[in-house]
């Protein structure tokens, strides 16, 4: 084993061997003294050829030395040694700094960190070349630029030290980075180092280079505040890790080597125990002074250590202990601004500051430009403080040089200091003061009082504004100077410079506007909506990339703040003009507040707050009219209560739970609609299927409709309900976007499990549908979730079945399954269910007894609070499931893996870092061998598993396998795990309740629902007694969570946004056609019961008539569709009639949002391209909330430049990555990442419906080329190739590599070239049993026998069309006879005689209807289009085959006149690629 080594290496080991000089100067006259040495030091180099670099201790020395040394050279004569040689022109202009305009001539140059970068780069340069030959320096030189020179001067010790506000003398280690520039390697055999010194400091100079000095640490003392960095980092938890911590330290190395030094003896370093307790000493003295300091909680029971708000703030400000304390004693919610100023001043970074006499007189002149005049001993530090920050503010300049030093180092501290103050402002609660301290951190900033016009600000518009004019205009306020024109401005200042530059400034002030919308929740809630305008234009020199802001809600009467939070706002969002939209729940404090105030401020800038009122009086509060059923002392009914053995074997329990044996009655007894509320795992899914029982028991005719919110909903009830009900002999159906079944299978089904969205789209044309009118019970699953963004499709569908009870004479039962809920009433009311199907159960009926502790973070960015996080979510697993399952949900599929790699390392730490694996490690390898995500497989190792919808499905089903079966103890999971998939677990931990919104940029709070379903899953019945949920959240939002993670959430309705969509959709179906019956679908919606409970929820006027309100919501809905181009109203007799339009029409039966619809008409062309129609689907409303996630526009950025797309969206777009990921796919180009190959999963989910509504469009205008290719653009995307590609690249396993092959070795067998070589060519080849086994070889050479075998099928199974043509007389039927001559139909008719074009179609292959692709994942029918051309007009059909032929009629109006006459019959198939038909008829009318 290899020990580490150190090694040291001296000055003998120099490339240029150094020679040092010390030279030490009497007191008297000591400057000139030096000056002189210097001089002669110099000149001496200088003539002998060399440079020399000349070191001071301030920047102001540079060019007084540089011009003490000219003038002594001047004395002596010697000032042509210096200059540079005659024919180097080096010249006087161009430079900032004045001083080297006269310097650089003379070859003298001067550089410190003061000079502009030009500057000090272009002396750099002239040094290096040799034009000049002494340059005067401060050490910013030996640092940071690597400039040797052959002599190095030190000139004067004697530095000044901010921090201590006293001279001191320069460092050793200063001292030898300066001697290391000595010597050139390349150039020069020997250097020469110099320091001219004080007499008194000579030898100290000399001991400290002749002798090494050990370096000893100085952390004793700092042990508090970094002691509270590594608390609020989360390395250090506890005592035990913060001696762990202190032992990694330098300090803990040179007490073992030195411990005289830190008063400590030898003895005591050989005895570990009383080591130890010295080491426990100082971490019990940090913690106890830290917790003093209100900056931890130390338990000195446990030695836990955990940060507050307070040491946070201190951490990330980088503020002392000391300080910290101070502002918790002295800082409450009446300070005033002077005492702030005074408080800031007091902070102990300030403690070394000194009063120097000579400083006096000038700290008596400064208190000129003070606003606050504090009455303080005038030699105190404080006040000297106190002087100097308003002196700043005041942009006062100062003459002595030591006071210069002493403001920029307090003004780089001070404004650390009031950001702190802000922050623990907002910590306190203290709203005045959370004004104030913002005030006076960006007076601090701005160098700016707030009593001063905002335009100064802008540090570049000052020198035009000091003109008397120019002030006495400024009293104007800017908003009133933004609103004057150009030429105003220049009347008004007298200049056309002047007016424009403040024109400019005007402009880009960054002002907001604010629109509040304010939405009662319950009798203590609030829900506020903030629409921020930004009203400003943006200039990249001011407001960098982007700008800071924080919006909050304060209550003036109680002085306090309920939400607060920061936002930003870019470049982008600035020119878009959109609003940002900010979303938070507020408490209604009581005593109630007349009225509270949202403010929203510029983090940067004075003078930019926007605030808006919120009148409370006018809210009317919704009162909370919400009860619990309470559970009955009953026995569990048995399940011979069914009274029928074949149900009774479907459990295989013996007895009902609580709640299914109280709602039993009611469900299995009773045709009442069924409201019930339970927490998850109450058994609600067994009461649906009592009520599916009834159903089945009554009348068996009627089908059950199962409604769930998502997929994967509804695929787990699929998977349970068809193994279940195939006992009794009821078929399931699933319906979703994935999976459409053809409408007779649908027709026979018992059990229809379908999404909402489904259902509403199968359901407009009922009256089409009997399997929509056959329905004798619908259940909802979530039912909740009716205030989400799908609940506008569940109350449409509600209102639909209740009116076509109406239209049928039926009664449809209606089951509605959710959460426990505020308002359960409303629900029962809307539902039509009376008093014996209401249950609204509180979470006392779990099964397993929850306990829920909620954790709050401070830490403000989603990232860093995600990290904090980690070391929780550790602790949590060890303390509440050691040895049982845990389950862990995140935000993210990135969460997922970054969360699991953070638990290893706590793992690796541990002592035994396989804890959470009960899996035979034989048994692990094999499963490792069969998963394709390599995370996952490290993971595992671990017993970690992942869960996500980016998992392939076989990863999935493992995972999920090895969990229930409890060989992995951990799972990590997004929280679509907690809707789709029933795993029930001992701890549930929510790490974090935000996720990021690509459509807003910003991350934004969870539903509610979604996390009290994730809570929901915390105990297992089968072997828990009590279950446990980890909420972890952000500090600010813990009451929120608080409240309603205990007590019902009120269910309101999201309608109102969709309401258009859902009226367009009624109105094409022909169920609306008046005013009036518009009114009566709204009031049948669950919207207007939601409307009458709380009306200010929905924007009502108060005192307003809600007849009132519909009649004009009804007025204003229609009007939208009518801008839009989809209904037609007319008024007739007083009554308003609606009628639908052909867009109207089109945006109904595909689905497609009105806004959609207008669009495409109004930017689709007949010429337009199929790239053009592309980017027009890329822009549709469907596609507008597109999710583009962090850094995903720098991946736009490079998949663009790479497949060459030039688009005019910018790379954050969505219509670029919609049009990217469709570009990607139909190249066969991979995708970047998982993420986009589910991002276009969800792009090609709607695109067929779009393009259909576009052909129709198309076709309804006679645009034939635009048609056709939308036709084959559709083949192109089912199939996932380009149009032009040879259509075999369709059959499985063959792709563009073995398709060059199979084309070589087909073409011996076949004379057709190339070029004609597709699947119908080579279905006729194998016609021939010879050719067909020649066939099968070559593919089985190619692929193999399996394969081989497939590809036949595949090829066989291809639709192929033949055609044939009879054309009729369409009075009498009958036929018209046909001469065929030289491919001219020539038939004997009369003119203008009405005919028919009868065809009939066959079609080969197989008789499956569904669509094979090896690319597009949906499940989907084959449809066919019709296209018959006649001169400039077509006729448009789409039709499917129900069997082997079709017949289809085509009425044709023969031309007046003889002649021969044109016609064209194309048969196009919308999903396969080259099966097309095209039949060309020439008429020759006799």
């Amino acid at each position: 084993m290899l020990g580490r080594v150190s090694s040291f290496f001296d000055n003998r080991f120099r490339s240029v061997p150094l020679t040092t000089s010390f030279i030490g100067c009497k007191k008297k006259n000591e400057n000139e003294t030096m000056d002189m040495v210097c001089y002669e030091k110099v000149v001496n180099f200088v003539r002998d050829g060399h440079q020399a670099m000349v070191f001071v201790t301030s920047r102001n020395a540079t060019a007084t030395v540089a011009k003490k040394l000219i003038e002594i050279a001047q004395v002596k004569g010697t000032l042509r040694l210096f200059e540079p040689e005659k024919n180097v022109s080096i010249s006087r202009a161009g430079y900032k700094s004045g001083d080297l305009s006269f310097l650089i001539p003379q070859g003298f140059g001067i550089h410190h960190a003061g000079m502009v970068r030009s500057d000090r780069l272009e002396v750099e340069r002239l040094f290096r070349d040799g034009y000049l030959k002494v340059i005067v320096c401060t050490t910013t030189l030996a640092w940071g630029v690597n400039l040797p020179a052959h002599a190095v001067i030190i000139r004067g010790t004697l530095h000044y030290d901010a921090t201590k506000s006293t001279f001191v003398d320069m460092d050793m280690l200063d001292v030898q980075q300066i001697f290391g520039r000595a010597g050139r390697p390349q150039y020069d055999t020997s250097g020469h180092g110099i320091i001219i010194t004080s007499m008194t400091n000579m030898s100290k100079y000399m001991g400290l280079m002749t002798s090494q000095v050990p370096i000893e640490s100085q952390f004793l003392n700092c042990i508090p505040d970094n002691l509270n960095a590594e608390i609020v980092l989360g390395t250090v938890s506890n005592l035990r890790e913060a001696m762990e911590w202190l032992a990694n330290t330098f300090l803990f190395v040179r007490i073992k080597k030195n411990p005289l030094v830190y008063g400590l003896t030898f003895n005591e370093i050989w005895d570990t125990k009383q080591f130890n307790q010295f080491l426990q000493l100082q971490l019990d003295t940090a913690a106890k002074t830290l917790e003093n300091s209100q900056m931890i909680r130390f338990d000195t029971t446990l030695g836990e250590l955990r940060p507050t708000n307070f040491g946070r703030i201190a951490s990330f400000y980088y503020i002392s202990y000391r300080t910290m304390e101070l502002f918790y004693e002295k800082f409450d919610r009446h300070i005033s601004e002077s005492g702030l100023i005074q408080l800031i001043s007091e902070a102990s970074e300030f403690a070394q500051i000194q009063v120097r006499m000579d400083e006096i007189h000038e700290l008596d002149r400064l208190r000129e430009y003070n606003e606050y005049d504090i009455n303080l001993d005038f030699t105190s530090h404080v006040a000297k403080v106190i002087i100097l920050i308003q002196a700043n503010i005041s942009r006062a300049h100062i003459w002595v040089s030591s006071l210069v030093s002493d403001c920029q180092f307090i003004m780089q501290t001070v404004t650390r200091l009031a950001r702190a103050l802000f922050e623990i402002a907002k910590d306190k609660d203290f709203a005045l003061q959370v004004s104030r301290t913002l005030i006076i951190a960006q007076m601090l900033e701005q160098q700016l009082w707030s009593h001063i016009h905002p335009l100064l600000q802008f540090k570049e518009l000052v020198p035009h504004l000091n003109t008397h004019r120019s002030t006495e205009i400024l009293n104007m306020p800017i908003w009133e100077l933004k609103e004057l024109s150009e030429r105003e401005l220049e009347s008004l200042f007298r200049s056309k410079h002047v007016g424009n530059r403040v024109r400019h400034y005007c402009q880009i002030f960054p002002h907001v506007e604010v629109d509040t919308i304010v939405k009662p929740i319950t009798e203590g809630v609030i829900r506020v909506k903030l629409l921020i305008t930004p009203k400003f234009k943006w200039d990249n020199n001011v407001h960098g990339t982007v700008q800071h802001y924080y919006a909050w809600v304060e209550d003036p009467q109680h002085d306090s703040i309920y939400h607060m939070e920061s936002f930003v706002i870019t470049k982008r969002i600035c020119m878009s003009g959109e609003p940002l939209e900010l979303l938070f729940t507020v408490p209604l404090a009581k005593p109630l507040s007349l009225e509270y105030f949202v403010r929203v401020v510029n983090s940067q800038f004075l003078h930019s707050e926007t605030v808006d009122v919120i009148n409370l009086d006018d809210l009317k509060l919704f009162t909370n009219d919400s009860f619990q059923t309470k559970i009955l002392d009953v026995q569990p009914l048995s399940k011979s209560v069914l009274q029928n053995k074949s149900y009774e074997s479907l459990y295989p329990f013996t007895h009902f739970n609580t709640v299914q044996s109280q709602v039993f009655h009611s469900c299995y007894y009773t045709d009442t609609s069924i409201i019930l509320g339970a927490p998850t795992g109450s058994g609600k899914t067994i009461v649906a299927e009592l009520c599916a029982l009834r159903q089945f028991r009554l009348d068996p005719s009627l089908k059950v409709v199962y409604i769930a919110p998502m997929k994967a909903l509804v695929r787990e009830r699929v998977l349970d309900w068809s193994k279940k009900f195939s006992k009794i002999s009821k078929n399931v159906v699933e319906v979703t976007g994935d999976i459409t079944p053809r409408s007779e299978i649908i027709r026979s089904a018992h059990i229809i499990i379908t999404t909402p969205e489904k259902w509403d789209a199968m359901s407009r044309n009922w009256l089409e549908k009997d399997f929509v009118k056959d329905v004798g019970l619908m259940i909802i699953d979530e039912i909740h979730l009716l205030g989400e963004d799908r609940g506008p499709v569940l109350e449409v569908i509600v209102s639909r079945m209740n009116f076509i009870n109406f239209k049928t004479k039926r009664s449809v039962r209606i089951v509605g399954l959710s959460t426990a809920m505020a308002n359960p009433g409303d629900l029962a009311y809307w539902l039509s269910a009376d008093k014996r199907g209401i249950f609204n159960f509180s979470s006392a009926v779990r099964p397993v007894p929850l306990e829920i502790h909620l954790k709050g973070f401070a830490v403000k960015h989603y990232c860093p609070r995600m990290a904090a996080m980690n070391k929780s979510v550790y602790q949590a697993i060890c303390q509440y499931a050691p040895e049982s399952s845990a389950l862990i949900f995140v935000s993210s599929r990135k969460q997922t893996r970054i969360t699991g790699y953070e638990l290893v390392k706590f793992l690796v730490s541990d002592n035994n870092p396989q804890k959470w694996m009960h899996c035979d490690p034989e048994e692990l390898e094999t499963i490792k061998m069969r998963l394709v995500d390599q995370d996952l497989v490290q993971l595992l190792n671990f017993g970690i598993g992942m869960h996500h919808a980016a998992l392939t499905d076989n990863d999935r089903n493992i995972i999920e396998q090895l969990y229930v079966s409890q060989k992995i103890q951990v799972l990590i999971a997004t929280a679509t795990l907690a809707w789709g998939v029933n795993f029930p677990a001992r701890l549930v931990i929510i790490k974090g309740t935000e996720y990021f919104d690509g459509a807003t940029k910003r991350y934004v709070d969870m539903p509610i629902t979604d996390v009290i379903q994730m809570v929901g899953r915390a105990g297992r019945p089968q072997f828990d007694k009590t279950g446990v949920a980890c909420v972890m959240v952000q500090e600010n939002k813990k009451n929120f969570y608080r409240k309603f993670l205990f007590e019902p959430f009120p269910v309101e309705s999201n309608l109102l946004e969709f309401l258009p969509d859902h009226v367009n959709a009624e109105v094409a179906n022909g169920n609306i056609t008046t005013k009036g019956q518009l009114i009566e679908f709204i009031q049948s919606t669950f919207f207007y019961r939601r409307l009458l409970a709380n009306p200010s929820y929905y924007q009502m006027e108060p005192n307003s008539d809600p007849e009132e309100y519909v009649s004009e919501l009804a007025d204003s809905v229609i009007g939208n569709l009518q801008e839009h181009q989809c209904i037609a109203s007319q008024d007739e007799e007083m009554k308003f009639l609606y009628e639908p339009t052909f867009l109207g029409m089109l945006a109904a039966q595909y689905y497609l949002s009105y806004k959609t619809i207008y669009f495409l008409s109004e930017n689709m062309e007949a010429d337009s391209s199929i790239d053009e129609l592309l980017a027009l689907i890329c822009q549709v409303e469907e596609y507008r909330l597109l999710p583009v996630r962090h850094n995903e526009d720098n991946i736009n950025r490079e998949v663009a430049r790479e497949l060459d797309i030039r688009s005019p969206f910018p790379y954050d777009s969505p219509c670029l990555k919609a049009l990217i990921m469709i570009k990607c796919y139909l190249l066969d180009v991979n995708l970047p990442n998982q993420e986009y190959v589910l991002d276009l999963k969800s792009v090609l989910d709607q695109i067929i419906r779009i393009i259909h509504a576009m052909m129709s469009l198309a076709a309804a205008r006679n645009w034939l080329d635009c048609t056709i290719k939308l036709v084959y653009f559709c083949q192109m995307l089912i199939q996932g190739y380009m149009v032009h590609e040879i259509n075999l690249i369709m059959l499985p396993y063959i792709n563009k590599e073995n398709l060059r092959i199979l084309k070589e070795r087909v073409k011996k067998l076949s004379p057709f070239n190339n070029n004609s070589l597709s699947i119908p060519s080579l279905r006729a080849l194998t016609d021939n049993k010879a050719n067909t086994e020649q066939l099968s070889g070559i593919l089985t050479d190619l692929l193999g026998k399996k394969a081989s075998a497939e590809v036949i099928k595949a090829l066989n199974d291809m639709p192929i069309i033949t055609v044939r043509t009879t054309i009729k007389n369409h009075r009498n039927n009958e036929i018209i006879p046909c001469t065929l001559d030289q491919d001219i139909f020539g038939i004997k008719a009369q003119a203008g005689l009405d005919c028919i074009f009868e065809l009939n179609i066959f079609r080969e292959g197989s008789s499956k209807m569904n669509v094979y692709s090896k690319k597009f994942n949906k499940q989907k029918e084959e449809f066919w289009f019709l296209i018959f051309v006649e001169k400039d007009n077509m006729n448009f059909r789409k039709f499917s085959f129900s069997r082997r032929t079709k017949k289809i009629d085509l009425p044709v109006q023969l031309p007046s006149q003889k002649g021969i006459y044109e016609y064209k019959v194309m048969i196009m198939s919308d999903c396969y690629i080259g099966l097309d038909q095209t039949i060309h008829y020439r008429l020759k009318i006799e």
